[in-house]
């Protein structure tokens, strides 16, 4: 995986250690998981999806050029409306007053697996649709298994140097639209390389990319789950119980 970031203070440690991870092994249990399918009953039905979902995990795996561009930015100020990132990245709404309100600062990170998994996956709508689809629940497992390892290390980080992480949460999280708040990240990125582009829709290209901002500090309260930052909350059936 390619990383980038400023060349000293916490980008760099997180760096260092991302360096030294690999990224998990997708499975044929998570790919079908992702597609809404109980592995154990669906692979005793029809084994033969077990086979076509390997064919897309190796092609998807192959195929990914995986980039990150991650930094961290100083709580600039906060007034009884808005969050301020940097000078001029003004951040307001609920998710954002929880998850910010008590944080020193925030890591953002943009992932992306890069251009040529997008266009292997349209190309293959049309020829062979099942191959596209599990082509797409692997390559979304494995965009995931980055921002999840960048968390995790993150964490790891930070609670080194006596500091503690929230929960994180993207653009597209209850009342923090993905236009807006994948603009405002993005604004966060001048100078370095971010071989991603946002439409004015809020939609990344490549499409498999995601992004993300934790919150960081020495307040930090974390007894609160990623469920309560998920727009899905209310109807979720994997949401574990309190």
């Amino acid at each position: 995986m390619q990383v980038y970031t400023c060349p000293s203070g916490y980008p760099e440690l997180i760096k260092q250690r991302l360096l030294t991870y690999q990224i998990p092994e997708v499975t044929v249990d998570r790919v079908l998981s992702v597609q809404g399918s109980r592995p154990d009953i669906l692979m005793k039905r029809r084994p033969e999806l077990a086979d076509l979902t390997r064919k897309a995990i190796q092609i998807i795996t192959d195929l990914a050029r995986p980039e990150l561009t991650l930094i961290c930015k100083p709580v600039h100020r906060k007034d009884h409306r808005f969050i301020y990132l940097d000078e001029h990245i003004r951040l307001e709404g609920k998710t954002i007053e929880r998850a910010l309100r008590p944080a020193d600062g925030a890591i953002v990170f943009f992932a992306t697996l890069g251009s040529g998994v997008d266009v292997v996956i349209s190309n293959s709508f049309k020829e062979d649709p099942a191959l596209a689809y599990a082509m797409d629940a692997s390559a979304s497992c494995l965009i995931d298994s980055i921002g999840t390892i960048v968390c995790q290390v993150s964490e790891d980080v930070m609670n080194q140097t006596g500091l503690r992480t929230g929960i994180p949460i993207s653009p597209g999280a209850p009342d923090w639209d993905a236009a807006t708040g994948h603009r405002q990240l993005g604004a966060l990125f001048a100078g370095l390389p971010l071989n991603i582009k946002i439409n004015s829709s809020g939609m990344m290209t490549p499409v498999k990319s995601i992004s993300m901002l934790i919150p960081y500090g020495r307040q930090m309260d974390q007894s609160s789950r990623s469920c309560d930052f998920c727009a899905m909350s209310a109807t979720c059936t994997y949401k574990p119980p309190l």
